[in-house]
């Protein structure tokens, strides 16, 4: 799922992991800001953004600027009437072969 933005990001100084709270327009182009933790910064301007996650995660990043700027809403709200079915993730690991006399 995220191997477009692999490839986007091939060679770039990706930040990992820090969670994205607000996106916004600058002019030098976007302005994220992000929680804040020790290994990041809380503010990062970047001329372009990837938005590599499922679309009911983005609304809300953009959610104060689509009030105020309608190119933003254009695109934005098709992306939130966008629906996903529920699914569930299951790892396990099993710590021994065991054997099965059947």
């Amino acid at each position: 799922m995220n191997s477009l933005a692999k490839a986007l990001t091939s060679g770039l100084t990706v930040q990992r992991p820090c969670r994205v709270l607000r996106v916004d327009p600058v002019a030098a182009g976007w302005q994220l800001h992000i929680e804040p933790g020790p290994e990041h910064p809380s503010v990062v301007t970047a001329s372009s953004v990837i938005l590599a996650m499922p679309a009911p995660q983005i609304s809300p990043l953009f959610a104060t600027v689509a009030q105020a700027d309608a190119g933003i809403s254009t695109w934005l709200d098709p992306i939130s009437q966008v629906l996903f079915d529920p699914v569930i993730t299951v790892m396990a690991a099993i710590a021994q072969k065991q054997y099965r006399p059947w």
